[in-house]
């Protein structure tokens, strides 16, 4: 008496590295958009707390950075304030 086998029992194998790539994609995806809001939240920050006397491009100051961001803050607050205005805010 001859066995038959089932067919679709390399699938599985097979299968576990599709479910891996796609697994992979879409963590890479959440860690873009996790690093993609938290820059948009550090910028929002940096407008918020924007001070003009704060030591920037357009600034020069001997005085102490108020910015709740730091130097970087300053300095990125100064550039979308000065390239949009207070449309930065949005």
């Amino acid at each position: 008496m001859a066995t038959v086998v089932a067919r679709g029992g390399g699938s599985r194998v097979s299968g576990r590295g599709t479910a891996l790539r796609v697994g992979a994609r879409r963590t890479a995806a959440l860690v873009q958009g996790a690093a993609l809001a938290a820059a948009g939240l550090l910028l929002l920050l940096a407008v918020a707390s924007y001070r003009p006397g704060d030591p920037s491009l357009n600034t020069a100051s001997g005085a102490a950075v108020r910015n709740w961001a730091g130097a970087p803050g300053a300095w990125a607050g100064d550039l979308l304030l000065s390239l949009a205005g207070p449309a930065a805010v949005a």
